[in-house]
């Protein structure tokens, strides 16, 4: 275990690079290393990265910031623009991509990359995500060493983060009036089945329900109504209902950007 900051950095460089230079079957194992490295830093670093991770959660990031495509290499990664919140997304993804088995890290990658080999694919994740990653967080955890986190007992796990709601704001009354044009929209089409078409409407006027409240809590909109949103407006893309589905999205993420 280091004993200060510079035995750290000297630890943390070392198996940041074995990551970046890993094998598809060593890769989980090596990622393993550095988690356990950035756990086993002293009180002030392993403090702070353990905030970090409850930021964002996985299933956050497999709704806001991984879009699969149809073939090898064709899906695209979203990162959140906020550091810290981009710093926690990629925690998330790297954190459950340790927990798979040993093909897990390289099987995951060509959704995203492509590559003659596993090899080849696994590079692009740990050259173009990981290797910006962990260079970030180095920076990310330098800079902040003399910088006080909030007590332990006020953090809140990702999934249990509640925000307020102001019913008397602009943006507010936008989001409530995209949402009766998109159930307005979803009356008058053929696009679904019956079955389909109640179900949406239904997650829709659930969505509307939570919005009423002062406050409310992210991992309900995250995993209720956002899904739908996303749905509608990738699959039915250049629709009425498509577009409003996508202005309801946008108007929610400017009133609530950590959906995001």
């Amino acid at each position: 275990m280091p004993a200060n900051a510079d035995q750290f950095f000297d630890e943390y460089d070392d198996v940041s690079e074995r990551v970046n230079r890993s094998h598809h079957r060593d890769f989980t194992t090596l990622l393993r290393r550095w988690f356990a490295c950035l756990e086993e830093a002293p009180k002030p670093i392993s403090d702070r990265v353990r905030w970090l991770e409850t930021l964002v959660s996985w299933n956050e990031v497999e709704t806001n910031v991984l879009k699969p495509g149809s073939g090898m290499g064709s899906g695209q990664m979203d990162w959140p623009e906020d550091r810290e919140r981009r710093l926690s997304a990629r925690l998330a993804l790297f954190r459950h991509l340790s927990r798979e088995q040993e093909d897990g890290g390289w099987r995951f990658a060509s959704g995203y990359f492509s590559g003659r080999n596993p090899d080849a694919v696994l590079s692009g994740l740990t050259e173009r995500v990981f290797d910006d990653h962990s260079s970030e967080l180095r920076r990310y955890i330098q800079r902040n060493l003399d910088v006080p986190l909030i007590s332990e007992d006020q953090w809140a796990p990702a999934a249990d983060r509640i925000v307020s709601i102001k019913h008397n704001s602009d943006i507010y009354q936008q989001v409530i009036e995209a949402a009766e044009e998109l159930k307005a929209t979803l009356v008058g089409t053929n696009l679904f089945d019956p079955e389909t078409s109640e179900r949406v409407e239904s997650e829709i006027s659930a969505g509307q329900t939570l919005l009423k409240s002062r406050t409310v809590r992210l991992a309900a909109l995250t995993a209720l109504f956002v899904p739908t949103l996303r749905w509608l407006a990738d699959a039915f893309a250049g629709t009425a209902v498509g577009m409003a589905a996508q202005t309801l999205f946008e108007h929610l993420i400017a009133m609530i950007p950590s959906l995001v």
